[in-house]
């Protein structure tokens, strides 16, 4: 509690020395052992019994422990609050094409209005959340897919970059901190889909799986397991995997393949471990898996590879697949969102003769909760004298395509310490083709409010994009700003975060570790160097370079000698605004994009696909030239 006051501002309140004091004269260069020396931490808290004062400004806080309570007393002289001071200038930002008018307000610190008694909460362990207005350390991460991964026998890139998301599952698992040591580690695992953030909340599937992670706990054993795995005959582990509590068994979608009664890796494993008490480890299970599937009760739904203990798609053989299963080209239907189905009866109810608006009824959101919270030790080998522990916050969804974020938020936590905790994990995944970089906490387009020496570039489209005369795309989500997105993942931009208009309406989605929506859609490029936002419109872009890795060394460059990120933005804002000056180039590019569009006007509101390839876009998509 003391220590977090000093990097609050505050300093020891001293005793003064006993006995008297010799005063040397002015002109005297004698070192005098008898003066008053500021004193630090270890000398002031040797006693814990003794009160401890801290002092800043107009405020005094006295720190006692009588044994079972820490006391906290404030005490407090009244001032006359002083208004803001007013500051107006002229700024030429870096990257910028002349001077620009920054207004700024300095105000006086109002430690009244502090919330302390949150803040010695916080320390106890009572809360594990910041609020507004404690002031504390915070920076944002996102775990990005650059270089090609070392090849695995088996596995594509993607796959591979699956493998290490679940690495770093484990880390955070690993990571974290309980008040009791004896608890067993909560076994971590993110929700992985193809969808972009704004269409996977409208997917059944996945937001089942939300619902799971969010109400599932540490990884144990049932209280009554009594089952061994080796006294079961194939026949019986099947009927046991089908039941209610069993392996869930369901249909999933992976691109545009679609996997009836199927079921994951990942979830056969817990379920070994949870079910059976001859089985104690997740690497346990994934063996046990591997012999069940050599011994012929699944197999891989592509054939592709053995079992792994992931988001890898297995079926069980006809065989043991039980009465009700739905395979086949024609069975199995495609899930149809609540938006999807609104709006479809919708349009049919409008194109009825005589029809009279519907009654306005009022429909509840669902609120999705896509972050989870958790309390980190990046100290774990204890070599510091304090306890050094962070506070986590995670997306649950994965995208391998897409950025994946996490925040670390902190008070008095040592910065090395933290340091040493994201070298060790990125050390860790860099194998499987991903890596972290350190991203701006908030939009780009803000970064005047924080740097006033940093401003967004501007990049503006010579031609104006074709509009689409659909709402939504083949996945669901928005077609707003669909060319100039597929503009900036040509140059290797993959998406960081979705704007919050492109969510749907009957959706709330809440982060853990933001509040505010972006108003506009951030891409980021695969090495981490810049950032663009999607304006739309003659706008066009906003460019950032990333200055908070601008001493890190980028590998994305062909030659010998690796540029730094600093070279890899230039070069790529440069092809970046050459092709966006260019007329033909975009015209010619729009009509490729256009012939891959996968979707016709209506086919979003077919019951079942008839095809699984791309389709050509209709002649109501093309624009005149």
């Amino acid at each position: 509690m003391a220590a977090l006051r000093l990097a609050q501002g505050f300093q020891f309140v001293l005793n003064p020395p006993t006995g008297a004091v010799t005063h040397r004269d002015a002109w005297s260069f004698q070192r005098d052992h008898d003066a008053h020396r500021p004193k630090g931490a270890s000398e002031v808290l040797l006693d814990p019994h003794t009160p401890v004062y801290l002092s800043m400004t107009n405020e005094i806080h006295c720190l006692s422990y009588n044994g079972d309570l820490i006391q906290v007393k404030r005490y407090l002289r009244r001032m006359n609050n002083s208004p803001p001071f007013e500051y107006q200038c002229l700024v030429w930002p870096k990257e910028g094409d002349g001077y620009t008018s920054v207004q700024t307000s300095f105000a006086f610190p109002n430690l009244e209005a502090y919330h302390w008694n949150r803040l010695d909460m916080l320390i106890a362990g009572y809360e594990q959340t910041f609020n507004d207005s404690l002031r504390y350390w915070r920076t944002r991460f996102i775990v990005l897919p650059s270089d090609p991964p070392q090849p695995e026998e088996g596995l594509n890139d993607e796959e591979i970059r699956l493998k290490g998301a679940d690495k770093l599952a484990d880390l955070f698992s690993r990571a974290r901190w309980t008040q009791d040591s004896k608890l067993p580690t909560i076994s971590l695992r993110f929700v992985p889909t193809t969808l972009g953030p704004a269409a996977c909340v409208l997917d059944a599937n996945v937001t089942d799986r939300i619902e799971e992670v969010h109400a599932s706990g540490p990884l144990q054993k049932k209280a009554k397991s009594e089952r061994v795995l080796t006294n079961y005959t194939l026949r019986e582990i099947a009927k046991a995997m089908r039941e209610e509590d069993g392996v869930p068994i369901k249909n999933y979608k992976w691109h545009n393949n679609t996997y009836p009664d199927a079921f994951t890796g990942y979830d056969l494993v817990s379920w070994l471990v949870r079910e059976f008490k001859d089985i104690h480890t997740r690497e346990q299970a994934a063996e046990q898996g591997a012999r069940l599937q050599k011994q012929g009760l699944f197999q891989h739904c592509r054939g592709r590879h053995q079992f792994l203990d992931g988001n890898y798609f297995y079926q069980l053989i006809d065989e043991y697949a039980g009465p009700n299963s739905q395979r086949g080209w024609f069975s199995g239907r495609r899930q149809v969102s609540l938006e999807e189905k609104s709006e479809k009866i919708s349009n049919l109810e409008m194109t009825r003769p005589g029809h009279k608006p519907p009654p306005i009824v009022t429909v509840h959101k669902k609120t999705l909760l896509l972050s989870q919270t958790c309390i980190i030790d990046v100290d774990p080998n204890k070599r510091s004298d304090q306890a050094e522990r962070v506070i986590l916050h995670h997306d649950v969804i994965h995208n391998p395509a897409n950025g994946f974020h996490f925040e670390l938020q902190w008070l008095g936590t040592t910065a090395k310490c933290i340091q040493d905790m994201l070298k060790m994990w990125n050390r860790t995944i860099e194998k499987n083709g991903l890596k972290i970089v350190e991203a701006y906490v908030d939009p780009i387009t803000d970064i005047r409010t924080k740097n006033v020496f940093q401003s967004c570039l501007p990049i503006r489209v010579a031609r104006l994009p074709p509009t689409l005369p659909t709402k939504y795309l083949y996945d669901g989500s928005r077609a707003d700003n669909y060319f100039e997105c597929q503009i900036l993942k040509k140059f290797d931009f993959v998406l960081d975060v979705e704007a919050g208009s492109s969510y749907s309406d009957h959706v709330d989605v809440m982060y853990s570790y933001r509040t505010t929506p972006f108003q506009h859609s951030q891409y980021v490029h695969k090495s981490g160097a810049a950032f663009v936002q999607v304006i739309g419109g003659t706008e066009g872009f906003r460019w950032l370079k990333n200055r908070l890795v601008q001493g890190e060394k980028g590998s994305l460059s062909p030659t010998k000698e690796k540029e730094t990120l600093s070279d890899i933005a230039e070069k790529v804002r440069a092809r970046l605004e050459e092709f966006c000056a260019d007329e033909e180039k975009l015209r010619m590019f729009y009509d490729e994009v256009l012939k891959n569009i996968p979707i016709t006007p209506t086919s979003m509101f077919n019951a079942a696909p008839t095809s699984t390839e791309p389709t050509s876009a209709p002649a109501a998509y093309h624009t005149s030239t």
